[in-house]
């Protein structure tokens, strides 16, 4: 089985209207949330947020992090088939490749939950020093279970070569969970 990727990841659209989802204001809120946090808006390369909304994951498209986005950056996903690696969507554009992980982990670990994915560079480092550590993997499977089983533990796992996903019951979180990310530690 190949790796989840873009370049082979096959997409269909049930429909290739922009997204009127409701639950995307609360995504958008989210993003207003760390746009404020200043460290965050200027360090970070790329944030994506997705929430469960019956049976499909909300969640923006590259180029736009959460803190750029606007509702045509947004995309429902129906279903993912990782045998075939194939996608159903609802939106207008293309999804990164770690949507499919976005959507394997509401699926698997139900609720109303928001999931946020930050890649930055800068942090890298220490993020991998402090948190859960989840090689990237050739196999999707294995991959997206280690990454199942350590999510059941914690909050935050961090994903090599891609950065740090953070799940979060409320979105009031966003604030007290992901700001101490970027405060540097002291010995």
């Amino acid at each position: 089985m190949s790796e989840i990727d873009p370049k082979h990841m096959q997409c269909f659209y049930a429909s290739k209207e922009q997204s009127h989802c409701p639950i995307i204001t609360n995504i958008l809120t989210i993003g207003k949330q760390l746009q404020k946090l200043s460290d965050i808006s200027q360090n970070s390369q790329e944030i994506y947020a997705s929430m469960l909304y019956g049976k499909r994951v909300v969640i923006n498209t590259p180029p736009a992090s959460i803190t750029k986005a606007a509702v045509k950056d947004f995309i429902e996903i129906i279903d993912f088939d990782p045998v075939k690696n194939t996608m159903l969507l609802i939106g207008q554009k293309k999804p990164r490749w770690t949507a499919a992980i976005h959507w394997y982990i509401h699926k698997t670990l139900k609720g109303n939950r928001c999931l946020i994915e930050i890649s930055d560079k800068k942090k890298e480092q220490s993020w991998k020093e402090t948190f859960p550590v989840i090689k990237k993997e050739s196999s999707p499977i294995n991959m997206i279970k280690n990454i199942l089983s350590f999510m059941k533990n914690n909050q935050i796992i961090f994903l090599e070569t891609i950065g740090v996903f953070i799940l979060l019951n409320d979105i009031n979180e966003v604030e007290k969970i992901i700001l101490p990310l970027y405060e540097e530690r002291t010995c």
